[in-house]
């Protein structure tokens, strides 16, 4: 058994000598938007799977913005025209990722469906984005997207619900939640056999045999 575990080791570390690859840091939030001057909020379209018909209305009527990384990890769409936030909102949810981060490490894909961006927080310095934010509160993750890279994470408890609690009021353009519902095939009318044009022949009965005496 000892031996097993050195092989493993040995294997693992020749396949990942980085451990920074496994397990990246946290977003340094402090560091990444010192010099940003201002904050605007986006709502995201339909989820993807679970509102698929109530999305694709929404795109062939409302105009809307992809959010992509430079891998092309990430494909989230919001509607082009920002959340009207109150400034109290804005100052709390600004300071809630400089001083208070609700990030903790990533645990792994979540079997819901798969990510949605619900809001989208983005700084920028004198129109140049800093940094972008996506927020999905089905998975309880954030995905941050600044210069080339991205970095995923988990929500903690109470940055989930900071965030749920501040921005769960704005709902601008996105339609109420109806989850899709497959159509039913149509069942057939039934076939009606119309009666034979002549009568049926009457069936000729059995001929009696009858034995001379």
């Amino acid at each position: 058994m000892k031996r097993l575990l050195l092989v493993s080791c040995f294997f693992a570390s020749q396949a990942f000598p980085n451990s920074q690859a496994i397990v990246p840091s946290l977003p340094n939030f402090v560091n990444l938007l010192r010099d940003a001057d201002s904050m605007t909020v986006y709502e995201g379209l339909p989820h993807q799977t679970s509102e698929g018909q109530s999305r694709y209305v929404e795109m062939q009527k409302k105009k809307y913005f992809h959010v992509t990384d430079t891998g092309k990890n990430f494909d989230e769409l919001f509607y082009e025209r920002p959340l009207n936030v109150g400034e109290e909102d804005k100052v709390a949810l600004d300071t809630l990722f400089r001083i208070h981060s609700p990030c903790v490490a990533w645990t792994g894909m979540k079997f819901c469906g798969g990510f949605h961006a619900d809001y989208a927080i983005e700084w920028k310095r004198k129109d140049v984005r800093v940094a972008i934010v996506l927020l999905c509160f089905g998975c309880h993750e954030l995905v941050l997207i600044y210069d080339d890279a991205n970095r995923m994470t988990d929500l903690s408890k109470d940055g989930y619900e900071s965030l749920r609690r501040i921005l769960s009021k704005y709902r601008q353009e996105r339609p109420p939640y109806t989850r899709d519902v497959p159509l039913e095939a149509p069942k057939p009318e039934p076939v009606r056999i119309p009666p034979p044009e002549k009568p049926l022949p009457t069936p000729i009965p059995p001929l009696e045999m009858k034995l001379k005496p």
